[in-house]
């Protein structure tokens, strides 16, 4: 194991300044990303989302950005070069992904929600491919959970569970009670991709 220090990066949400963790985790292009695309939308005087379909939409929607592009520079599950084969003048390393100009593209493409759910539908499939092979190469079983729940008023409450793990619990490695995931195992790749 060796640590690695990155700067973090950076983007604007409505005027803030955000930072987040830098490639190779992506959650925080992922959610600069998807934020960068909602300042299309006036969210503050917008009807709220448990209220309207038309505010719920787009903020679902841009949550499934990082699902269709992937992370920059591929990853598990994500098929190589998938994303820019299907996108092959948007830029997508992480500058690219926090840019005005893809923000500007994601929201163009989410306008229509047939295209868009046909494209993330799409995306879901190669993916799932990728995961399969993955999954049969280890000997199948996943790793992750998921419980999603929405009240008669439209309040949503999820939660997954994942340790990010090749075999789920399989490997036993605990240090002072905490689980030791083996995530280097399934993810060479990616480990040889960003060194």
């Amino acid at each position: 194991y060796r640590a690695q220090w990155a700067e973090p990066i950076r983007s604007q949400y409505r005027g803030y300044q955000l930072y987040g963790a830098a490639w190779p985790t992506f959650g925080a292009i992922a959610t600069m990303e998807a934020l960068r695309t909602l300042e299309h939308v006036d969210l503050p005087n917008s009807p709220k989302y448990w209220e309207s379909a038309e505010t719920l939409y787009p903020m679902l929607a841009a949550t499934q950005i990082q699902a269709i592009a992937g992370p920059p520079g591929g990853g598990p599950g994500v098929p190589d070069g998938w994303a820019q084969k299907r996108f092959p003048n948007v830029d997508l390393s992480t500058a690219g992904r926090l840019s005005q100009q893809t923000a500007d593209f994601w929201w163009s493409q989410l306008q229509n929600p047939a295209t868009w759910q046909a494209l993330v539908n799409d995306a879901g499939a190669a993916q799932r491919a990728v995961m399969q092979e993955l999954s049969q190469a280890r000997g199948g079983g996943d790793h992750s959970d998921a419980v999603v729940a929405v009240d008669e008023r439209g309040n949503v409450a999820a939660i997954t569970h994942t340790i990010n793990t090749a075999l789920y619990g399989g490997t036993g490695i605990n240090v002072g009670g905490i689980s030791i995931p083996d995530a280097a195992c399934f993810q060479q790749d990616l480990i040889r991709r960003t060194g």
